[in-house]
């Protein structure tokens, strides 16, 4: 199902030994699929619903599909997808479905002033796969409009997920913790063993350009 629902950014595939590692890895916990019992005709099935939110070893919480996509943007698990986006021009209220063709997360520490910060950057190709309306998206104008839209929808989305996580679940799931161990060892060093109370208050920074 997994393999199946790459083509939407359903859910991250995550393998034995990735969840071995994170489990054994400072600076972050796991996210797994997470799989719901539905009624399809009658008859009940297994679904894709979202990601299932650790603390360390225990399951503290979920993510619904539409978080789940953005998770895996913000992790850098994106291969291919889609992005619907609502426009309203001219009052012609209507659905632009963008295709993700590749995307790349960059994830990168700053510390000023005896205050760590994350500044994270997606970078999007997409292609414009469905238009539900008679104005011409394609055009440069309304092509520039768009792109503006998808990038401030996605910064929100991004950016709303994270706050969700701090506060609710306080799990650091993206592994910031492991990113700033990697690149200021000196300072995990010094701030590593409160990262619970450092992560629900750390404050991130999303950019996003898609072409």
């Amino acid at each position: 199902m997994l393999k199946h629902q790459k083509s939407i950014t359903v859910s991250p595939e995550v393998m034995v030994y990735e969840l071995h590692n994170i489990l054994i890895s400072e600076g972050i916990s796991p996210a797994l699929p997470a799989f719901g019992i539905v009624s399809n005709s009658g008859k009940k099935t297994l679904e894709l619903i979202g990601v299932a939110v650790f603390k360390s070893d225990k399951l503290v919480g979920f993510l619904d599909r539409e978080e789940s996509k953005y998770f895996c943007f913000a992790s850098d698990k994106v291969d291919k997808g889609v992005l619907t986006e609502k426009m309203s021009p001219e009052n012609q209220m209507s659905d632009i479905t963008l295709e993700v063709f590749k995307s790349k997360t960059e994830v990168k520490p700053t510390y000023s002033n005896g205050k760590l910060a994350m500044d994270i950057k997606i970078r999007t190709v997409a292609s414009i796969a469905e238009i539900g309306t008679s104005i011409n998206y394609i055009s440069k104008k309304w092509r520039e409009q768009l792109k503006k839209k998808a990038e401030e929808s996605m910064k929100t989305s991004v950016e709303k997920l994270i706050k969700k996580v701090q506060n609710e679940y306080n799990s650091d799931i993206f592994g910031f913790g492991r990113i700033v161990k990697a690149n200021m060892p000196s300072l995990w060093k010094q701030i590593g063993q409160d990262w619970d109370n450092l992560f629900k208050t750390l404050e991130v920074n999303v950019n996003v350009d898609i072409t």
